[in-house]
């Protein structure tokens, strides 16, 4: 069974990048690497540029890209919230302000342990 997320980042005020993550996405393993190896801009930009995850490693050598996954997407944060209405899904991430902060599925703000 796959835990569903995004992982986002605000580029600029009100705009947000994101790919689509499908297995693993609950705080206790996803939420935890993101906050433990991917804590600098230029290490999220990275993360983001290679497009949708089947399954993210610790390691960027290792994360296991989507097989006919989508690059990131750039939206306003308000139409990005409109999507995530219409979308199935279990987690979100938000790297903003250079911190990681999660949310679920009705974009209440949850702890990343």
């Amino acid at each position: 069974m796959s835990t569903r997320a995004y992982i986002a980042r605000e580029r600029k005020a009100g705009e947000l990048e994101f790919i689509y993550n499908h297995y693993d996405g609950d705080p206790e393993y996803l939420g935890r690497i993101l906050k433990r190896c991917y804590r600098t801009r230029d290490k999220v930009e990275t993360l983001l540029q290679g497009g949708d995850i089947s399954y993210i490693r610790e390691r960027p050598d290792l994360i296991e890209r989507a097989r006919g996954g989508k690059p990131a997407e750039v939206m306003p944060e308000r139409r990005f919230r409109n999507l995530l209405a219409s979308r199935t899904l279990d987690y979100v991430y938000l790297f903003r302000r250079g911190r990681w902060t999660a949310f679920d599925a009705e974009m209440n703000e949850i702890e990343i342990p």
